[in-house]
């Protein structure tokens, strides 16, 4: 029985994963692609903190303001919606030249 010996448990775990390892990639790529659209939706539908104009998603940036566990762009890869979404809120939302003032202005002090 594979799941009393943690070694044998570990095997069975590999050899499934590799039997459906194609799944499982797609899986991780729909769940990608879906938070990375939550997340473009977000940014277009809201507007810069600083200069409040609405811009594509590809410009506005998360100016983290509390302690920052790590990039939102890099969680997509290995975390739950819940835990971007927290992230998230630890965050403002501004555009790139804002953000580029902002943080001019916090190193400058």
């Amino acid at each position: 029985m594979p799941w009393k010996d943690i070694e044998k448990q570990r095997a069975a775990i590999r050899k499934h994963y590799y039997a459906n390892r194609e799944k499982y990639i797609q899986k991780a790529l729909k769940r990608k692609k879906g938070i990375r659209k939550w997340l473009n939706d977000y940014k277009e539908s809201s507007a810069c903190v600083d200069c409040k104009t609405f811009y594509p998603y590809y410009v506005m940036d998360f100016d983290h303001i509390a302690d920052k566990s790590s990039n939102v762009s890099q969680l997509i890869n290995t975390c739950s919606m819940r835990q971007i979404k927290a992230e998230i809120a630890r965050c403002e939302l501004v555009c790139s030249n804002c953000h580029r003032i902002r943080t001019f202005k916090r190193l400058a002090l």
